[in-house]
């Protein structure tokens, strides 16, 4: 018969905490008491000695040496005929498989040796070739066996050295301009021309040179710059791909320049014209009256819409001689886009106008120079006044001043001819037609004292 539990036990029962297990501690040398760890350690320890007796083991396991370059000299025979081998990189390497003593084939590296084709012999002319490739020992080690060469053999291509110029064709389709305010010349090449090298029968299939372009979707009212690299095309004009051949340059720079351009009205000058003649827009045309002329914006804002002519000397005119053709000069940066460089300019209003002969006698020398002695020899000069019929009428010789300006003439000895201006007095409608000359005998001055 169970006899109930105190009631002071039962509580010291379930207050008293339970007391924590000690933890024990694993020692290193427990370990291999342990049969999985044993068992995993093993296998770690064979396979690290199996690798270090396989990387050691060189007599079998060959040794890569990499970036081995792979050299293909014609013979001199071949090369005197001006053949070259294409289709091998200058830079073109191979990995070469060596097997050996540890401390030799550890220490060999790409300056020991070179790959080269096995035998040349094959090679007689142009063509297509596949050479077999061996290693040459070329450095101071040579106690190696060579295993393996990858690649084992290239392709290469023979033939004769070309190399040709071509011009660079633009493409048919290019940028369209806004005619109506703007002015291109049309598209610029930063090289008109382009040189192309390699085989001779691939420089022999190109027909042209040219680039892809993509023109603008509207019609272009500023400059356009951009580059295209170069293509090949054969008579069909299909691309010719080939890395035989090497283009210099490969690469061009297009410009599209465009300017802004306006209409200018051709306005006529004259110089040596009398006081009294007063010249309307009805006395003279001007063919062409107006031309265009392109520049840059800033230019072309501070462009006038008339442009003087050149001027045109009254002492050139007379009753038969009343049309000049006259330069047209434009500012710096700015285009003239007529087709003349001159403007013609006619003088409608000379039916009233008649010439008359007349003889100079009074001449008169401006501007002698210091220490100079001067005489006009000649007493009397024929010139032709051209005038109205009414001003000429009465008009005399003695209505005539000629004078003759020696400016300029500093050491002059000896008689020579000088130009001489005659003017008119009495009309001021009238002038005299040519260019004449006087002879003035020059000496030096006697000195005194």
């Amino acid at each position: 018969m169970n006899q109930e539990p105190k009631q002071d036990e039962i509580l010291r029962i379930l207050t008293e905490e339970p007391k924590k297990k000690k933890k024990q501690r694993i020692r290193p040398g427990d370990w291999f008491y342990n049969n999985r760890f044993v068992m995993v350690f093993s296998i770690v320890i064979s396979l690290a000695l199996w690798l270090l007796m396989a990387y050691n083991d060189t007599q079998r396991n060959p040794v890569i040496v990499s970036d081995v370059p792979i050299n293909v000299t014609l013979p001199e025979t071949l090369q005197q005929k001006e053949l070259k081998v294409y289709g091998l990189a200058s830079d073109a390497t191979a990995k070469v498989g060596v097997t050996g003593t540890p401390t030799i084939v550890y220490a060999l590296n790409s300056t020991n040796m070179e790959v080269v084709p096995e035998s040349l012999s094959e090679i007689s002319g142009p063509g297509d070739y596949n050479l077999k490739l061996k290693v040459n020992k070329t450095g101071a080690y040579s106690n190696y066996d060579v295993k393996s060469i990858s690649p084992s053999s290239i392709s290469v291509t023979v033939d004769y050295a070309a190399e040709k110029t071509f011009e660079i064709k633009l493409p048919s389709v290019m940028d369209q301009i806004n005619n109506d305010s703007y002015f291109s010349p049309g598209p610029t090449l930063s090289m008109e021309n382009v040189t192309v090298s390699g085989p001779k029968s691939e420089i022999d299939k190109i027909d042209h040179v040219s680039f892809n372009y993509t023109p603008s979707p509207s019609p272009l009212e500023e400059t356009k710059k951009t580059s295209a690299s170069l293509i090949l095309y054969d008579s069909d004009n299909k691309e010719i791909h080939s890395k035989l051949l090497s283009m210099s340059p490969s690469v061009v720079d297009i410009s599209v320049q465009v300017v802004p351009k306006k209409t200018v009205t051709l306005v006529p000058t004259f110089k040596n014209k009398p006081a009294g003649i007063s010249l309307s827009k009805d006395s003279y045309t001007v063919s062409p009256a107006t031309i265009e002329v392109a520049a840059p914006k800033n230019v072309l804002s501070k462009l006038s819409d008339t442009l003087e002519l050149a001027p045109v000397d009254f002492s050139q005119i007379s009753t038969t001689q009343y049309a000049f053709n006259q330069g047209i000069t434009l500012p710096t940066d700015c285009q003239n886009l007529s087709a003349s460089s001159t403007a013609k300019v006619t003088l409608n209003n000379l039916a009233n106008y008649t010439t008359k002969n007349l003889e100079v006698t009074n001449f008169t020398l401006t501007n002698i120079p210091t220490g100079t002695s001067a005489k006009i020899l000649t007493e009397k000069l024929e010139v032709m006044a051209v005038g109205p019929e009414a001003d000429l009428e009465s008009m005399t010789g003695s209505n005539l001043i000629a004078t003759v300006d020696l400016s300029g003439r500093e050491g002059s000895i000896g008689t020579i001819p000088v130009q001489v201006s005659v003017a008119v007095s009495g009309s001021n409608r009238s002038w005299i037609y040519g260019n004449y000359t006087v002879n003035v005998i020059f000496s030096g001055m006697a000195s005194t004292g």
